[in-house]
């Protein structure tokens, strides 16, 4: 959302919503995390994910974890991707913006545009998804990038326990087996069924609206795919199995 009306500056906001004599009704709109002047996030917040587990920062451990997007430039370049952590999904947030214990290493951003083959001109990382691997501070991290060598997705295993001390436990690129269209997976989401052991994605279809009626550099259609990991004794590992048998399965758009 912007903060200050026609002043197209990217923040996070927050409404809750209550269900009134069958009509859903919103409360006003709060700001939970916005730009921090002179860092990796300075120019626009937003794109949010948000989980629950048990995620410890600085010695206090917090309820729930927030991805998100953050940028320096205004032109749509070299975004990151950022973790900040809170008690309450309404905030307020702390962002992650310290160090790895006994180091100048920055935690924020958590995915770098430095990390891929990015130009001055490529878009960087973001649109992140979060998934909670033990409902505690296991995670699958699966962000939107785009780089010299095109666009997809990447999705990492972390362990934010202590994010201080936080472990990158394995890294993949989304496989895009059984993706119709154009073989691209980009500004997806996903959630995983623990019942069933599956997994589901929704993603912009591509290629985009070449029918002179619709905007060809956006999306025209959202497409939801499934895919069953039953098969696996830790079914989070079809994400980085090269030789899995199963692909993705379009079940509604």
């Amino acid at each position: 959302t912007n903060k200050e009306w026609g002043n197209v500056t990217d923040y996070i906001g927050y409404r809750n919503g209550k269900i009134v004599d069958g009509t859903l009704k919103f409360k006003k709109e709060e700001i939970v995390i916005g730009p921090t002047e002179d860092t990796w996030d300075q120019r626009h917040t937003c794109d949010p994910t948000v989980i629950k587990g048990e995620f410890k920062y600085e010695n206090e451990t917090y309820e729930y974890l927030m991805a998100y997007l953050g940028c320096v430039p205004s032109d749509c370049t070299l975004n990151e991707t950022g973790i900040a952590v809170s008690h309450s999904y309404n905030g307020p947030w702390v962002k992650c913006n310290g160090y790895k214990t006994g180091t100048t290493e920055s935690i924020n951003p958590i995915v770098p545009y430095s990390d891929f083959d990015c130009a001055a001109n490529s878009w960087g990382t973001g649109q992140p998804s979060l998934m909670s691997i033990d409902k505690k501070g296991r995670v699958l991290l699966l962000t939107t990038v785009g780089c010299k060598s095109g666009s997809f997705m990447d999705v990492r295993e972390y362990d934010f326990s202590d994010i201080n001390n936080y472990q990158l436990i394995r890294q993949s690129k989304v496989f895009t087996d059984g993706i119709e269209g154009t073989k691209r997976v980009n500004n997806a989401d996903y959630c995983y069924d623990a019942e069933n052991k599956k997994f589901f994605m929704a993603k912009g279809r591509s290629p985009f609206g070449g029918d002179g009626q619709t905007p060809n550099f956006i999306a025209d259609t959202v497409d939801v795919y499934c895919v069953d990991a039953s098969s696996y004794d830790n079914p989070f590992d079809i994400f980085f199995d090269n030789g899995r048998t199963k692909g993705w399965e379009r079940i509604g758009s």
